[in-house]
């Protein structure tokens, strides 16, 4: 299904996360009202959804509910959640993609439940072991973006060099560069420092034809220049994760400053009237969605705790890749470096 073919479609879970129906349902009303050339489908349980379809009249238009009789549990193993998935939420909401009738999947639900259906549904990209989880992650001149995040704890340089490749073709899409720069993190700049799995992905990167910078040490990911930096799933699950609580960190520390005096509120409020459009954010809710390459499919998982602001970043990024067409520029140039 091209975007000539008629106009995007975004399959949504809605029954995953802390606050299943109540925030993707108010984060897919704002959108309608913010984008015009996009329509949602929905899967969920309640029976409040089609009396709120009715309540909002670009819901008519634009959304569509489908009820479905069972969901994925949070703490479900994804061997058990892919058994029993058949009529649940998650997996009607990606099986809409695989038939071709919606451009992306959003869900906050059960991340190896939904990693496993999407697989066991979409298929990997030809000559893809592994999927990886990609996150965006805040640059000061800018993103970058950090897989694997949690798909793979264990990988193997080949791994790495996949996720390399993939998050080159993520990059140039969502970044618009048309040669990322492309890291391997690492805990020094030493050529003798690392594991045997670290090195051995490093001679990989450097014999590919990626635009390959070397080693990226974690106090860099944040203030450097690399705009893809590639580690396996363990590493990058502590990474992303020290990180989004950085963010939290930094924002309570400035409000509690600033609650001490009026002046110092003032200098807060000052500060967001007069900073310029486009200033680094350390907001997690304005980086919240994994997103899932490899697959032949776009899908992107939502933080299971995301606000409707958070849950919006998610279908936003959806929207994005979508409208990037992902899947079909890594299948025209193929995932294999030459």
């Amino acid at each position: 299904m091209s975007e000539s073919d008629r106009r995007l479609v975004i399959s949504v879970d809605l029954m995953g996360g802390d606050n299943a129906l109540t925030i993707p349902l108010q984060a897919i009303s704002e959108l309608i009202h913010e984008i015009e050339d996009v329509d949602f489908v929905a899967f969920g349980k309640g029976n409040e959804v089609p009396s709120l379809i009715d309540k909002t009249p670009k819901f008519k238009d634009r959304f569509k509910f489908v009820e479905v009789q069972s969901v994925i549990l949070e703490d479900e193993k994804p061997s058990v959640a892919l058994r029993k998935s058949r009529g649940t939420s998650m997996s009607a909401a990606i099986e809409l993609v695989a038939k071709g009738d919606a451009h992306a999947v959003v869900s906050a639900g059960n991340t190896g439940a939904l990693m496993a259906i999407a697989m066991y549904q979409l298929k990997l990209l030809e000559s893809i072991d592994r999927p990886a989880i990609l996150a965006i992650i805040p640059r000061l001149d800018g993103r970058a973006c950090l897989l694997d995040v949690g798909a793979n704890v264990m990988c193997q340089s080949r791994n790495l060099l996949d996720f390399a490749i993939l998050g080159t073709k993520f990059a140039q899409v969502i970044f618009d560069k048309e040669n990322p720069t492309v890291g391997l993190l690492n805990i020094g700049k030493e050529e003798i420092k690392g594991s045997d799995l670290v090195k051995s992905s490093h001679e990989a990167l450097q014999g590919s034809n990626l635009n390959y910078r070397g080693y990226v040490e974690a106090n860099e990911l944040l203030t450097g220049d690399i705009d893809v930096i590639v580690t396996d799933g363990f590493s990058g699950n502590i990474a992303l994760k020290a990180m989004e609580g950085s963010g939290k960190f930094c924002l309570k520390a400035i409000k509690l400053a600033a609650s001490k005096s009026t002046l110092a509120k003032l200098g807060l409020i000052l500060f967001k009237f007069f900073s310029p459009k486009g200033a680094i954010s350390l907001d997690p809710s304005e980086y919240n969605g994994g997103i899932f390459l490899g697959l032949n499919g776009i899908v992107v998982k939502s933080h299971g705790s995301a606000d409707v602001r958070a849950f919006k970043t998610s279908l936003k990024h959806a929207i994005s890749l979508a409208r990037g067409d992902l899947i079909a520029l890594i299948k025209k140039e193929g995932v294999q470096d030459d």
